[in-house]
């Protein structure tokens, strides 16, 4: 399996100045986004209780870091972020999309494994140890998000790395609001 870090997120607390320092450096195209997403924290109940509305604005940058995402992130409501004791300026999370949906095929042809065979592999390669942030993306502002996409990310307690990791899954708009496993 071939997971591996694909993005790098900075907290900051002043998204248009940090973004237009990082502009004058030589990195001018940026893709903006507002999310809103349904969250719970930790390991806390599936139902109701626990439940919040995180939002958040972000700036993306496939320039900076070659292969990478960039990402500024914003928070506007509770996050993992100052739960961690994360300073602007600090790296808010990596992050590894996960590959595929249950029916995908790499090139080769073989299977996808299963999120639950891709977040064992992590718990194992990244040393993933509890989460600490479940979320559901509901909204996003930006255009080139398709309407019929969310996210479903798990923000990890790491016993390897001195940030957190952050999985994140491609889900349809269609699929049902269920926070992600985490195994």
């Amino acid at each position: 399996m071939n997971l591996k870090f694909d993005q790098i997120a900075v907290y900051t607390d002043d998204l248009p100045i940090d973004v237009a320092k990082v502009r004058s450096g030589g990195h001018p195209e940026w893709t903006f986004d507002k999310v809103v997403a349904t969250a719970v924290m930790g390991e806390e109940s599936e139902g109701e209780v626990g439940k919040f509305e995180f939002t958040a604005d972000l700036a993306f940058n496939y320039s900076i870091i070659n292969g990478m995402e960039f990402e500024f992130i914003e928070p506007g409501t509770y996050s993992y972020i100052k739960d961690q004791g994360i300073q602007p300026g600090q790296i808010a999370h990596m992050g590894v999309h996960l590959l595929g949906g249950p029916d995908s095929v790499h090139d080769d042809g073989a299977a996808v494994p299963s999120v639950k065979e891709q977040i064992k592999y992590l718990k194992e390669k990244m040393g993933l140890a509890y989460p600490i942030q479940r979320c559901i993306t509901t909204a996003h502002a930006n255009p080139n998000v398709p309407h019929h996409r969310r996210y479903s990310y798990i923000i990890w307690k790491s016993v390897l790395y001195p940030w957190p990791v952050k999985t994140i899954e491609r889900i349809s708009s269609t699929d049902p609001v269920v926070f992600p496993e985490h195994v």
